[in-house]
């Protein structure tokens, strides 16, 4: 119940009752006089994907009541909520009741009243707007939420940003924690990664090296067109005599530096690659890998043991170079795309998507590949 409201006939309260019953409903919303109609959300919630979609749906029956009301509930749905009195109040209670396929009636007969509004003076308004605005930012990081599409369209987000950290620590075993907790990378991180990639080919284009999409990046870019959702970098080779084209690159190899759009380029600590990455604070990354012709071969001089993929291969799949939609632009790709994975991932690779490590993550009793749509 809001504040400063008014019951004028118990009709409201006997009709909220009989809904509950009559209709076999856990929830029933009541509105107000003289107010705002109130709007009937569904929820779209992703939690693999952190992320939530509004829709309005202008029905009585939904998952999220935006708007001045009462709700008359079953109390044993509080049990089944995480934090049911989270903050703000109901909205947090509307989204936890969401995920567990709750929906609520708006029932507009017999409204309640309204009396004496709060924070009547603009400065008190204000001061309200902000508090709701600081409770949201918590209550959305709180239920693992980073991405909010408004039903107006309008893109909220609630993760890291470029003078932030990003979402998740070191990787370890190529296997980054939130595939652990179940989930795909944060979309504010795959925004990162993508706009630090755009950025890069087109450095790399601007100096005229000969560039290629490489490992996991080509996986994606075969299958979606995008970054594979739960990967956290971006692969590129280049041609290793082609450096010597591009300033940002003769600089990293000194020392890290940053370019004029705040783009940090450094040696790789961990080989003989190069490494790109959104910012100083933020550490999403571009690996850019160096690779030389030898006999026919493409190689190079460092190596992971831990990726299959990490292979010399034949020159002639870079003779010519084809192209392919990747991040929202056409960047460059080896020819005989599909044969190209086949031979660093093994046969069906890009018709059957697979996690990282899967020999350890099936050991742990985790799967090993997404659920297919």
């Amino acid at each position: 119940m809001p504040d400063s409201a008014r019951i004028h006939t118990k009709k409201t309260i006997e009709k909220m009752f009989k809904i509950l019953q009559n209709e076999k409903r856990n929830l029933v919303a009541a509105t107000f006089k003289a107010s705002k109609p109130v709007s009937c959300l569904n929820t779209h919630i992703n939690l693999k994907e952190w992320m939530i979609q509004f829709e309005d749906i202008r029905d009585s029956v939904c998952g999220f009541i935006k708007g001045k009301h009462a709700t008359l509930m079953k109390t044993e749905i509080l049990s089944k909520l995480t934090d049911p009195f989270m903050l703000p109040f109901p909205d947090s209670f509307y989204l936890q009741a969401a995920a567990q396929g709750f929906k609520t009636r708006v029932m507009h007969e017999f409204p309640f009243g309204s009396g004496k509004e709060l924070y009547s003076t603009p400065h008190n308004q204000w001061k309200a707007q902000q508090l709701e605005k600081d409770h949201n930012q918590n209550m959305f990081r709180s239920l693992g939420l980073k991405k909010v599409i408004r039903e107006s369209g309008v893109v909220e987000w609630f993760g890291c940003r470029r003078d932030s950290m990003r979402c998740f620590g070191t990787v370890i075993d190529d296997t980054p924690q939130y595939l652990w907790e179940g989930k795909w990378t944060p979309p504010c991180c795959l925004a990162g990664l993508r706009r630090t990639a755009r950025h890069v080919f087109q450095q790399l284009e601007g100096s005229q090296i000969r560039y290629w999409l490489e490992g996991g990046s080509l996986l994606g870019a075969i299958r979606s067109g995008d970054i594979l959702p739960w990967d956290y970098d971006v692969d590129i080779g280049i041609y290793r005599e082609d450096i010597r084209r591009c300033g940002w690159l003769l600089k990293a190899k000194k020392k890290p530096t940053a370019d004029e759009q705040g783009f940090i380029w450094e040696k790789a600590a961990e080989g003989d690659f190069f490494r790109v990455h959104f910012s100083h604070v933020n550490r999403l990354h571009v690996d850019i890998f160096p690779f030389y012709s030898r006999n026919g071969t493409m190689t190079k001089n460092t190596w992971f043991k831990s990726h299959k993929q990490d292979m010399e291969f034949p020159e002639h799949y870079l003779k010519p170079l084809s192209s392919i939609e990747f991040v929202g632009r056409t960047v460059s790709a080896p020819n005989n795309i599909h044969d190209f994975l086949e031979l660093k991932f093994g046969e069906g690779a890009v018709e059957n998507p697979q996690y990282p490590n899967p020999l350890k993550m099936a050991s742990l009793g985790y799967k090993t590949y997404p659920d297919k749509n």
